[in-house]
């Protein structure tokens, strides 16, 4: 019998560091967040899915993970703010995503259906960047990034972040990224800590856009996080 997916809604709630707390409000915050939750019906792992500047919650990569971990662990994809179904300004600044990937994660491991330590992220491109950020505070169990980049002008460094992430470390770019170069992706790999793992995929774009990269790469993240997360027990 397949699991049942179903639509959530929760609320971005704000500043969770003294740097985002230094931000101007802009009226952006408490706002409403909407994702899909596959599975959970029993505590067990979970991953919270984080997509691109350009993209949302529906993703082929994460409706495919979603579909290849099914029975296994809750897979939550959300729509950051002004993306897909969320509401809110489309062009909202990345500090802002920062926040709602930590209420996203922070809706999973209050939900019931996860064990607090058994939570890993998947990110893709801008939501992989947030991921090495948000892992490198801690309290994350695997970290998977497709495509992230290791800087962004004028914004927190991925690359002192990563260094700090003390989980197993997933990171997978296309040779053939004409948006965030693969460079980024081997700079961010020097730097971060074992155990840790950087897969090339000859010929791949940006968005891993073709079926046969994607269901290589899916099944790749999908295997990572069942190893990862399937090793830890809440005490």
């Amino acid at each position: 019998m397949r699991e049942r997916s179903e639509r959530v809604t929760f609320e971005s709630t704000g500043p969770t560091s003294s740097s985002l707390a230094s931000l101007p409000r802009t009226g952006a915050a408490g706002k409403r967040l909407v994702g899909v939750l596959h599975g959970g019906r029993r505590r067990g792992p979970g991953v919270v899915c984080a997509h691109g500047f350009e993209s949302t919650k529906e993703s082929r990569k994460f409706v495919e993970l979603a579909g290849l971990l099914e029975g296994e662990m809750a897979v939550l994809r959300f729509d950051f703010r002004g993306c897909g179904e969320s509401p809110g300004g489309k062009f909202l600044e990345v500090p802002r995503r920062q926040e709602d990937l930590a209420s996203a994660i922070r809706f999973l491991r209050d939900s019931g259906r996860v064990e607090a330590t058994r939570i890993g992220l998947m990110g893709s491109s801008l939501g992989g960047y947030l991921s090495i950020l948000a892992a490198s505070r801690g309290d994350i169990g695997s970290l998977v990034t497709l495509a992230s980049p290791a800087r962004i002008p004028f914004l927190p460094d991925a690359r002192r972040a990563i260094a700090r992430v003390r989980c197993p470390i997933h990171l997978v770019h296309g040779t053939r990224d004409t948006v965030v170069p693969p460079s980024q992706g081997e700079e961010l790999y020097r730097l971060a800590r074992e155990p840790k793992e950087l897969r090339m995929v000859d010929g791949a774009d940006h968005q891993f856009s073709d079926d046969g990269h994607r269901a290589r790469v899916v099944g790749w993240c999908a295997e990572w996080l069942r190893r990862d997360l399937g090793s830890l027990r809440s005490p």
